[in-house]
């Protein structure tokens, strides 16, 4: 095994990308894999890269180009950098260890086949095409750079399918495992576990009237692939060419903290959806991810609920601070910001102190400033309306607990007309 220099000319070279990323789905020697280039084949020629994994444990492995032809590709793969990388005297990585090497020919049928070869081990490898996806202008033509998309996949900036992302489309297509179900007055969620990540996300069984929940599904299938994708690019940052250099070393391997990830429904109807998503997530950086999160979803469209929808008190300023109409706000998300009027914040604080663990919040926490930018809401078996805190800065997240909750039917007064269309007890 010898060492390869960290910078290759196919590695970390921010060049416009003048050809799709391609995907191949296939096998090596009886083992199936899925893998991603930088350019077709056909087109092959430095700089060039590409990733793989194998389905079972879905995380990325690094393939860098040795000597590439049109049609013609000899690659490399990268060891862990466990014990297997070069640093120089101020800790930078220069250099990986060079694991396995693929040799492939592209046949007339846009079939790549050839050898993969490891300490003298050699197995057949065959590979289809499956599809392709644009690659930004400015990407890396390396592994990293075909990489960056699992970022925007977990921020949800960017949605997995068959179509548009193939190759990380085909990552989420393994047998999700049961782990447990809930009833809510005759609708009912079951939980389902990717056996990769480990942690249980859950899903719509059926719905009391009878009602299809394919579209909240859908939805929550899409945030499930995306904390997965999380996940599993976490795990994947143990070699060089997948972020090894911006990572904590102790963290190579890790999932980031998702095994330990809970997941948990509070509210389910034919209309609205609620859960938690709390933990400790880390993969390198100042300080973990420490979150109690809520998250309602409006079921029959699958999106998230606006407030304004339910609380009168929900509003929209823009980023000079002006009041805007909740239907004008709502045709652009992205020039305002919704919260709290000081209604609503006056009525929350009122009913403070009775509901609240004393220890939570103290005057360290700032309980002003937490209702004005950081409350939420989530709903709650009973037709309840718990108002609680969500995205609080590291520094202060010890001071996050719930503040109120009542039932819907007793919050009349701040509640809008719209209201009864997700609770229809409310028009009784």
């Amino acid at each position: 095994m010898r060492y390869l220099p960290l910078l290759l000319p196919a590695l970390f070279v921010a060049t416009p990308a003048f050809a799709d990323a391609v995907t191949y789905q296939g096998t090596i020697g009886k083992i199936p894999v899925v893998v991603e280039f930088t350019a077709p084949p056909a087109d092959a020629a430095k700089p060039f890269a590409g990733r793989y994994f194998y389905p079972n444990k879905g995380i990325d492995i690094p393939l860098d180009a040795l000597s590439v032809s049109k049609g013609k590709l000899k690659l490399a793969e990268e060891e862990v950098c466990t014990d297997a990388c070069v640093t120089d005297e101020n800790g930078k990585i220069t250099g990986f260890k060079q694991g396995a090497v693929w040799d492939l020919a592209l046949g007339r049928d846009n079939t790549l086949t050839g050898k993969w070869t490891y300490k003298g081990r050699t197995q057949p490898v065959t590979l289809t095409y499956v599809g392709s996806r644009p690659l930004p202008e400015d990407s890396e033509i390396s592994p990293m750079g075909l990489a960056a998309i699992s970022q925007g996949i977990a921020y949800r900036d960017v949605a997995v399918s068959q179509d548009a992302t193939p190759y990380d489309y085909l990552r989420m297509q393994i047998d999700l495992k049961p782990a447990k179900t809930q009833d809510f007055d005759g609708s009912t969620v079951t939980y389902l576990t990717d056996p990769r990540t480990k942690f249980a996300f859950p899903t719509i069984a059926s719905l009391a009237d009878g009602s299809s929940p394919a579209v909240a599904n859908a939805a929550l299938e899409q945030r499930h692939w995306a904390m997965n994708t999380d996940a599993l690019n976490c795990e994947a940052q143990q070699y060089a060419g997948l972020g090894w250099f911006d990572m904590m070393p102790d963290m190579a391997g890790s999932l980031g903290g998702y095994p330990d990830e809970t997941v948990e429904v509070s509210y389910l109807s034919p209309t609205l959806m609620s859960w938690t998503e709390s933990g400790s997530l880390f993969c390198g950086g100042a300080h973990p991810d420490n979150h109690i999160e809520a998250y309602t979803i409006d079921v029959k469209t699958g999106q998230p609920l606006g407030l304004s929808h339910i609380l009168k008190g929900w509003v929209a300023h823009d980023f000079d601070g002006k009041l805007v109409p909740p239907e004008e706000a709502r045709t652009r998300p992205s020039d305002v910001v919704w919260g709290p009027d000081a209604h609503l914040t006056a009525f929350v604080k009122a009913h403070l102190k009775p509901q609240s663990d004393p220890d939570a919040l103290d005057e360290s926490c700032g309980v002003d400033d937490l209702l004005a930018n950081n409350l939420a809401v989530r709903f709650d078996t009973g037709d309840k309306l718990t108002f609680t805190l969500t995205a609080l800065p590291n520094v202060i997240a010890a001071c996050w607990t719930d503040l109120y909750s009542a039932p819907i039917a007793d919050l009349k007064d701040l509640l809008t007309p719209e209201a009864k269309d997700y609770f229809p007890a409310l028009g009784d």
